[in-house]
């Protein structure tokens, strides 16, 4: 069931293509999307071509209920991230929006999960389209990028590439997920996720072992604060919440003047608007925690 591309757009522009043409599509999703469906809907919507109702994706335990809510109201597609990339919120019990969904084209954005934590979507497999990648927690690098498309579901995208049926007429597609395929793309992405896959799988680590590992590190850090500007009392999703993913969002007024100031002390820092992010990986160490706040301390 799955189809590759090089970035998650190209999913974007072939899923909304499945949209009806007769009248305004109706979407469904939170103000927490990442930019590559968030921008693309708003261009649309710029020229009335969809009609896009968001609902609040804070705080993060009240989004999911809200969405299904909204959902019985009918929608033609509705989209949501299972981890935010914003506050790292994440939302469980995704099986619940699927039943309230109804005919609407369920897309769920896994791309600050897959490989963050532990993902069972298997329930709604066969109803919700589901995304994510290679880079970041994969390890993997750009240009791996992969859908998972429910049997049945939007058979013919308008959007489309050669190989996704070939080139002749009338136009044939793929009866599995390569009906979303686009066309010719550098491949080495896949070759780089296939081996960082076998290699965890070599070692016996898997997405909630890599999961249990940040989490550790994540209190064994906030333990340490107060220090360099940060303070636990400004986490967007506090570590007493397992409903998080591998990171953590501090809400600062000043938090582009903070990362500037923890840069020039050689601390590398994520920030999105008044967020900064903080990222823990497999590859990081508690030792190196320890010395993250020792640092903090002079900054």
């Amino acid at each position: 069931t799955l189809v590759f591309a090089p970035n998650t757009q190209e999913f974007v522009v072939r899923l909304l293509s499945c949209l009806p043409t007769h009248r305004r599509p109706r979407i469904l999703t939170t103000d927490g999307e990442f930019h590559s469906f968030a921008r693309q809907v708003a261009r649309l919507e710029e020229d009335g071509l969809l009609a896009v109702t968001r609902i609040p994706a804070e705080p993060g335990r009240d989004c999911l209920p809200r969405l299904i809510e909204a959902a019985r109201q009918g929608f033609d597609m509705i989209w949501v991230s299972e981890v935010f990339f914003t506050s790292g919120a994440a939302l469980t019990g995704l099986d619940a929006l699927a039943e309230a969904a109804g005919e609407a084209i369920l897309v769920v954005d896994g791309y600050h999960a897959f490989m963050a934590r532990p993902v069972d979507l298997s329930a709604i497999a066969g109803r919700a389209f589901y995304l994510a990648g290679g880079y970041k927690y994969a390890m993997a690098g750009e240009g791996a990028c992969f859908l998972h498309c429910p049997p049945g579901w939007l058979p013919r995208p308008r959007s489309t590439g050669w190989y996704a049926g070939g080139a002749e007429t009338p136009i044939a597609y793929a009866e599995d997920a390569y009906r979303f395929m686009g066309s010719t793309f550098d491949p080495s992405g896949l070759y780089r996720l296939n081996a960082v896959m076998g290699w965890l799988a070599g070692l016996g680590v898997d997405a909630a072992a890599i999961h249990a590992h940040a989490l550790a590190l994540q209190a064994r850090f906030v333990a340490g604060l107060p220090a360099g500007g940060l303070d636990p009392t400004r986490l967007v999703v506090p570590v007493s919440d397992p409903a998080r993913g591998n990171f953590l969002a501090f809400d600062l007024d000043d938090a582009e003047a903070l990362q500037a100031r923890l840069a020039a002390a050689g601390i590398v820092t994520d920030r999105r608007g008044r967020r900064l992010r903080i990222g823990f990986g497999l590859y990081h160490t508690a030792e190196e925690v320890d010395r993250l706040l020792d640092r903090l301390g002079s900054v």
